[in-house]
């Protein structure tokens, strides 16, 4: 509509409209890197017809066009003050207004980080960052487009939201996709009694929780500036992402800012405050702060840098105070969360290139891994793996009992609970990330994000090796479908074929995979699930 409006008025409008685009272009040029432009006041005609303009409470931003125009791209959209100064370690604060029109082409910054599998080094403190991509849709022209709020993985210490580009999501799909930075590591989840007495509920080490309450109190306020619908928001996100949906079920304060959760990979873990507070006292005394009477304000007064390159750095918030009273876990187990529609998997082969294992590997370093990892049931997991390729073996053991089985007993304790629907990514020709030889990767963790989203590093360099293969991508089209789906109205698509909710007593996973997508009732067994949980061997953390 908005390209058929500006069409249709060229002769009348064109000049104006261009006018008003090279002033705008003039003034954030010359701006630095993530401030605000100042013109006096944002065009009239500008706002109204340039469909990569959003008008939110603190101001108009001016994006770009993605996909061929069927999208509209904002990034490094404010939803907090920066965390800086006096208010690193303390509750996230509204983002300050700004006059005329705010360059939003490119994506967020990554918030402090060291360099890792994700990307490079990072010392960006002022990194509170929504990206935004907006369909060209009647429903989103309308303000009544479904959100996915999506939190990126990297175990809480790094990575970014800039990772993931959803314009094809956007535009397959027709919803407004919101990927959030968050505080990260020490800077994110540092617990210490100076701190913890700062806070009104005596609570610490919540502050990359508290920064993805707020981008969703954000986002309720002004979805509708990106054609959202605020009473229609899917949170979402993988490995760390899907460890903070989990928690975000059970996070008082977020209570009635979602609709719908989407957890891959993940799990549904915190710490206790004690534990927390003892490793932030470790954590300040190694950077020179060893009063503990004035170590809030010791740490406050050192180079982010310095912080960033502590060992031990904390991926997961305190339990306790308002934000998280209760162990999620444990939330969840007494029905004690926010019971929306729930959709929970994993990858078929999630912990395949990490065992400890010489590669390639043998039958007898098969053996003394065995041996060295689980002694005391050595002989029933050999038996149990017998068959397989050394390589596969190794690759199985070490995820069945961590993220796999983990998957199927989060969705045993939600699924009596509210509507839930288990899925596992199964494509074992997926991309990698580099080559061993003699090693087959599979269907490994994160592998399944580059059929919704190209998935980059924080830089935007590649990722994986290589990009999806025609059948691949075909499949990725299905996946992007049943989650479009999902986010819609929190069931899956039924015009691909039957996905039925998830019972314990009879579980049915629909997995993934190629040639063709289909429901599997043998999930347990396939992972030996049972085994792995009557011994006690599941990570649920």
């Amino acid at each position: 509509m908005f390209r058929r409006f500006l069409s249709s008025s060229r002769p009348r409008l064109g000049g104006l409209v261009l006018s008003a685009v090279a002033a705008l272009l003039a003034t954030t040029a010359a701006a630095p890197p993530g401030a605000a432009a100042t013109t006096d006041s944002a065009p009239a005609s500008y706002a109204r017809h340039d469909p990569a303009t959003a008008r939110t409470q603190q101001g108009v931003l001016h994006g770009r066009q993605v996909a061929g125009g069927q999208v509209q791209f904002f990034g490094r959209v404010p939803y907090a003050a920066p965390p800086v100064g006096d208010l690193r370690w303390r509750p996230p604060q509204p983002a300050k207004p700004w006059q005329g029109v705010r360059d939003a082409s490119a994506p967020s910054p990554a918030c402090p980080q060291t360099e890792n599998s994700n990307g490079p080094r990072s010392v960006t403190e002022d990194c509170l960052y929504l990206d935004v991509w907006r369909p060209d849709t009647p429903a989103a022209r309308a303000g009544r487009a479904p959100v996915l709020y999506w939190i990126f993985g990297g175990g809480g210490v790094n990575g970014s939201g800039s990772q993931y580009d959803a314009a094809r999501l956007a535009a397959e799909t027709g919803s407004v996709v919101v990927t959030v930075n968050h505080r990260l590591g020490w800077l994110g989840f540092l617990a210490l009694p100076a701190l913890s007495g700062e806070s009104p509920d005596g609570m610490s080490g919540q502050y990359g929780l508290l920064d993805q309450i707020a981008g969703l109190k954000w986002l309720r306020s002004n979805a509708r500036s990106f054609g959202g619908d605020p009473g229609n928001v899917t949170i979402a996100g993988q490995s760390a992402g899907g460890r903070a949906a989990c928690r975000l079920l059970a996070a008082p304060p977020a209570r009635g800012l979602f609709d719908r959760a989407i957890i891959e990979s993940g799990a549904c873990d915190a710490q206790p405050l004690a534990a927390a507070q003892s490793a932030g006292s470790a954590f300040a005394a190694s950077a020179g702060c060893t009063d503990p009477a004035t170590a809030a304000a010791c740490l406050r007064g050192k180079d982010v840098g310095t912080l960033i390159d502590q060992q031990g750095a904390p991926g997961t918030p305190a339990i306790g105070g308002a934000a998280l009273p209760l162990d999620p876990r444990q939330a969840i187990a007494a029905g004690r969360f926010a019971r929306v529609p729930v959709l929970v998997g994993n990858t078929h082969d999630e912990n395949r290139p990490y065992p400890g294992i010489t590669q390639p590997a043998t039958d007898a370093t098969l053996s003394d891994w065995i041996q060295r990892s689980y002694p005391q049931y050595a002989p029933q997991i050999a038996a149990l793996y017998a068959g397989r390729p050394a390589a596969d073996a190794a690759g199985a053991i070490a995820s069945d009992p961590d993220r796999v089985c983990r998957a199927w007993t989060l969705e045993n304790a939600l699924s009596p609970w509210t509507r839930t629907y288990a899925y596992e990514f199964a494509d074992s020709t997926a991309p990698a990330e580099g080559v061993t030889p003699g090693f087959a990767w599979g269907a490994y963790h994160t592998t399944e994000l580059e059929y919704l989203f190209r998935f980059t590093r924080t830089d935007g360099s590649q990722k994986f090796l290589t990009g999806l293969n025609p059948a691949q991508e075909q499949l990725a089209r299905r996946m992007r479908a049943q989650w479009g789906a999902f986010i819609a109205d929190g069931r899956p698509d039924r015009g691909q074929g039957p996905w039925p909710g998830y019972r314990a007593a009879q579980p049915e996973v629909m997995q993934f995979r190629l040639p063709h997508d289909g429901l599997t009732s043998g999930f347990v067994s396939d992972h030996h699930c049972d085994f792995w949980n009557d011994h006690g061997l599941i990570h649920t953390q």
